[in-house]
């Protein structure tokens, strides 16, 4: 019995071998007779393909679909999308009430403040923010609060294992620290290190038993660790309420993650080195920035770049109408 399934299992190995050797020297034959674009043809030799698919009468048009497909693709990588929102109106909005003074603003603002500069100028996706600690080994300050690192708990697991992100701090340094016009007071609100003292101040007392960074302000939950969920709804109220605060129609489909491609895309138009930018996202390669966050926005350190950069615009006044981001547009 058991050389008989022996038998059967070498058989099975044999056919599947067969079939996978001759699927592919029926693509390549297919592929010598077709004119295709490089990029193209790359791409289709690499593309899996059933050899049930292959063999099935109707193959021939299997493998043109395949190759329109790549096609297809190959065209929208070169258009880069618009943004969904205006990042100068958005921080535009964080130098004022309800956000500002920072000293008297509600608990709800300063936490929406703090979280949607701390996603700008580290690029860390949502489940990193979340994971951001209060204790003295995952947060240190400099003297007079000129920078501070932090860490997110020994127990986070990240959604990419890279070596070369494993552990890495997420610094951050102070904006306008000494202002010493008006320009420079209105851009020094928009200060990270600045939001997140104050937030650190403010809720310590609220803290029981957990050193998470991130507690809920509700009455009801008041002071307990919030939810990734949550977090993700902070950043997309910050930029509704600046919306709604100047009486704009808020743009539709908000997402949190959208703060790492507004952050990552200004940073690249402003000349950041990609290998900074990819070690900021913890990104292996540029290749994921360029296919899937990099956005068309017209107008040192990844967040510097991001909060001068779009603050001189908010400081220069700008229009107050936020761009029409419905279109898309090439490089």
């Amino acid at each position: 019995m058991d050389a008989a399934l022996s038998a059967l299992a070498q058989m099975t190995r044999d056919v599947g071998s067969a079939m996978s050797s001759a699927t592919l020297a029926r693509r390549q034959i297919w592929l010598a007779q077709t004119a295709l674009p490089e990029g193209v043809r790359a791409e289709l030799i690499n593309m899996p393909v059933l050899p049930a698919k292959v063999f099935h009468p109707d193959s021939q048009s299997v493998l043109v679909k395949a190759q329109e497909s790549v096609r297809a693709r190959e065209g929208v990588k070169r258009c880069l999308r618009a943004p969904s929102w205006d990042l100068p109106l958005v921080l535009r909005s964080l130098t004022t009430a309800p956000y500002e003074p920072l000293g008297q603003t509600d608990l709800k603002f300063l936490t929406q403040k703090t979280v949607f500069l701390l996603a700008l100028c580290s690029t860390k996706r949502v489940s990193e923010l979340h994971a951001l600690s209060v204790s003295t080994e995952c947060m240190r300050w400099k003297p007079e609060d000129a920078a501070v690192s932090l860490w997110p708990n020994p127990f986070f697991l990240p959604k990419v294992l890279n070596p070369q992100s494993i552990n890495r701090a997420i610094e951050l340094e102070a904006f306008y620290p000494e202002p010493a016009c008006q320009a420079g007071v209105a851009l020094h609100t928009l200060c990270p290190v600045r939001a997140l003292r104050a937030y650190v101040d403010q809720t310590q007392q609220l803290r029981r038993d957990h050193t998470q960074l991130f507690v809920c302000y509700g009455a009801r939950q008041l002071g307990h660790p919030v939810s990734k969920q949550r977090v993700s709804h902070w950043l997309v109220d910050t930029i509704a309420q600046a919306y709604a605060g100047r009486g704009f129609p808020v743009p539709e489909g908000l997402v949190a993650h959208s703060t790492r491609s507004m952050a990552t895309s200004w940073a690249a138009l402003k000349g950041v080195a990609l290998a900074d930018i990819c070690a900021a996202a913890s990104w292996s390669t540029p290749c994921t920035f360029a296919r899937f966050y990099r956005i068309n926005v017209t107008s040192t350190t990844v967040g510097a770049t991001v909060l001068m950069t779009a603050a001189k615009q908010t400081s220069e006044g700008g229009s107050s109408v936020p761009r029409d981001t419905s279109g898309t547009s090439h490089p």
